[in-house]
């Protein structure tokens, strides 16, 4: 994955239009990509207390938390047969303990 960052500018239709240097990224209309907003020199319109901080940390990491576990995991592969046994070991134990291995 790759991260690079630019400066881009919001057009009318809400989208953001990003510099010619961009290009370089060969992005297509339909990619996914991450964004992080931030507008500069523009005064924030509402200030979190410590404590709505807090509720919006905990509910935030709830949700994802709830995304991790719908993900279907996989089990890995190892070229070290030392490591596939231990890691064998290792989810033996879980099982034991009760968890979903």
């Amino acid at each position: 994955m790759t991260t690079v960052h630019y400066t881009a500018r919001a057009t009318d239709s809400r989208t953001l239009q990003l510099p010619e240097e961009a290009q370089e990224l060969g992005l297509h209309p339909g990619d996914e990509v991450h964004v992080y907003v931030s507008q500069y020199g523009v005064e924030p319109t509402q200030i979190l207390t410590d404590e709505q901080q807090q509720e919006r940390f905990r509910t935030l990491t709830a949700q994802l938390f709830v995304a991790a576990d719908a993900i279907e995991r996989q089990p890995g592969t190892y070229s070290n047969p030392q490591k596939a046994q231990i890691a064998d070991l290792i989810a033996e134990k879980h099982r034991k303990m009760g968890m979903k291995v």
